[in-house]
Order: structure tokens, then sequence, then C-alpha cells
């Protein structure tokens, strides 16, 4: 026995036993561990029962005291639990426990050991949404396992050519017609084609919420939409008929996945004129909304301000892959029609810019309009 110091007229006494058994820290209210001696007394499953028929005292003593011994601090002992179901899972999801090399139920394994249930439980969590502890004995290095890492180059390739980035936030969104079960489906259907490892749509929601909190589905896209995915949103919630629904979701699957090429040609693209640029050039070519660029803008609006004249400010960006973008400016002086882009495009591509290039590349809505115009000018700078 220790007699500690009086801390405000109060003797602290502390009992150290010899035995290693006796040192097993006691969980909170809510959990007890029991001394080897009572285990038999209590009950762990009704098919084999365990703790009274397969093993005995002696062996769950033993066991007791080895586990203490070589696993005497916390993280010690999170890292064997780590690694015990990582070494001891015949089946997915499902795990084998032994005692002195007879098996046994859970239960009676953490018993034993002297591992509460909510202890266990919580690390069995950890484990299964990827926390898997790593090999050569580094204890604070973690790995994931194959279904989470699967889970995560998928998510990431797909948000990388299906997400728009919101210029005003580090938020990432998909389309509004976007769902994360057509996303989980879309995943199993790669996974089984390349044969590798699928999990369950619990952990893959549950790996886009915590390592992809920034990509959200909004109720509506910020940027311009398209014509045809409002069409088809429209057909959906316009009708009731299974038959008609899935004639609409194929459709729409489809659509889906031209623009999902479509965007891969023009990323591939832009990649190639951004690395390349003596060899290649692209240059993408939009305009903004006016009714967001009339001048003087004010944010509170009433009746007279909206009845007042304002000077129309036509802003048209220009994007060229590998060089700083540029912006022009008119005040609606001549008809914006298909002239208008075909000089922004002409002063963007002078001779100076492109005559080198071996290959030119535009993007542009309406772009029929100005295939021949880009025909002609390839022709006349000699250029594919």
């Amino acid at each position: 026995m220790i007699c500690l110091e009086n801390r405000g007229k109060v003797t602290v006494d502390i009992n150290i036993s010899p035995h290693p058994v006796d040192l097993i820290p006691v969980g909170k209210h809510r959990s007890t561990v029991l001394k080897p001696e009572n285990l038999p007394q209590g009950n762990c499953c009704a098919e084999n029962q365990c703790l009274q028929k397969v093993l005995s005292v002696g062996q769950m003593k033993k066991a007791r005291e080895n586990f203490c011994q070589d696993n005497s601090t916390y993280e010690s002992q999170r890292r064997y639990i780590f690694n015990w179901l990582d070494q001891n899972q015949p089946t997915v999801g499902e795990f084998a426990y032994y005692i002195s090399g007879l098996r046994v139920c859970w239960n009676a394994w953490t018993k034993v050991l002297g591992i509460t249930q909510r202890r266990f439980f919580q690390l069995k969590k950890e484990y299964l949404l990827g926390r898997c502890s790593s090999q050569h004995g580094a204890s604070v290095m973690y790995r994931d396992r194959l279904q989470t890492e699967a889970v995560v180059n998928f998510l990431e390739k797909y948000f990388s050519e299906n997400c728009d980035y919101m210029p005003n936030c580090s938020v990432w969104h998909l389309t509004s017609s976007s769902r994360k079960k057509e996303v989980f489906e879309e995943f199993t259907e790669t996974m089984k084609s390349t044969g590798q490892p699928t999990s369950s749509e619990s952990l893959f929601r549950s790996i886009w919420n915590s390592r992809f909190p920034h990509v959200k589905i909004p109720k509506e896209n910020r940027f311009s939409k398209c014509d045809t995915c409002c069409t088809l949103k429209d057909e959906l919630r316009g009708t009731t008929n299974p038959v008609k629904k899935a004639g609409i979701e194929e459709r729409r699957k489809g659509h889906i996945a031209w623009v999902r090429e479509e965007r891969k040609s023009y990323l591939s693209r832009a990649s190639q004129a951004h690395h390349e640029p003596h060899k290649y050039f692209s240059v993408a070519i939009d305009g903004m909304d006016t009714t967001k660029t009339e001048l003087p803008f004010s944010k509170s609006r009433h009746g007279t301000s909206e009845k007042a004249w304002h000077l129309r400010v036509h802003v048209v960006g220009v994007l060229i892959h590998g060089r700083h973008p540029i912006c022009f400016l008119d005040y609606h002086q001549f008809p914006h029609d298909s002239n208008l882009l075909l000089n922004t495009l002409l002063q963007v591509s002078r001779p100076a810019h492109c005559l080198t290039r071996q290959k030119l590349t535009m993007a542009c809505e309406q772009f029929h309009f100005y295939l021949r115009f880009g025909s002609l000018m390839c022709q006349f700078y000699k250029v594919q």
C-alpha cells in the first residue's frame, strides 16, 4: 500500500497487486470487465456456450495475461484488434475469433481479453469504414481497404469529369438531375466489368460524405442549363407510368453519357494545348447573362430603379488554354449575331498566335454556324 501526500486534507490510497490480471482497466459504468475466474458465470452465446463448455478458467487466465503483457497501452491494443480483424476474415464482413487455438464467439473473445463491447464495436466500425492498421509495425499510419480505395479512386475520377467548379467558393456541383444511387450503380457496373472489388451502398455514401463533402447536388444549376436535360427532367416529373419512366431514364442515361464523352474530349484537348502551346491552339468562347451586368448595379432593387433606364453591357469571356484569359466588352452598339463571335475569334486567333500551331480546337455555343468559318481559317493558317 502506498499513501500519497494530503491534498486538501484528503488521503489517497492506491492498492497495487502483483498479479497482472488485476491491472485491466475497467470501462465506464455502462460496461464491466470481469476477472477470468468469474467469466463462466456469465453468458456469451446460446449455441456453443463458449465460456462454460469450450474454454477452461486456466485458458482464460493465460489468454488475459498474455494480452495485457503484450499490449499494455491503448494504442497497442487498438493495433492488435485491427490486425486481428485484418488477418482473421475468411469472408468479407465476417470474422473468426480464437482463444488458445479454439474457435469462440465474438462475445467470449472480448470478455476473455478484457475488451468492452462498446470499444470493440467502435473499432470494428472504424475497420469496416476502411481504417485498417498498416503493416511493418507502423503505429500511426493507416492504409485503406481495397473497397475503400476503389470507391475513392472512382469518385475522384467521376467528380473531375462531371463537376462544375463554383467561381466564388470551393464547392463542386454535379448536375441537378444527378442522384447518388445512380452514381453508386455506375460504380458497381464499372468495378464488376474491370474485376475490382465493390462495396455496399452505405459504405459508398459514407465515403462520399466524409472525403468529398465539397461535392453537392444542387436543386438548380447555377450555370446555363442544358435544354435536353430540362426537357427530360420535366417529362419524368409529369408521368407516373413505370414503362414511360423507364424509357425516359434510358434516354437520360444516354444523354448523360454523350455529355460526359464530350467533356472528356474537351478536357483532353485543353490539356494538350496547356502542355504544348506551341503545337496546339484551344479556345473556349462564351457570353455572360446581360441581366447581371447592367449599369448601374445595385443589390437592393425597388420599383423606381427597375423602371429606370440601364446601360446594357455585354461581356464575352475567352479562355485560351495555356494563356491568360481575355474579356471583351460592348454596349450593344451593333447586333449580337454570329458576327460578334467571329470577330472575337479573329481577335484571339491572330497569325502570331496560331500560325505555328498544328491543330486548332474551338468550343462555343451553336458551333455549326462557325464550322465553315473555322475550316476557312484553318485553310488560311494551314492548321488542322
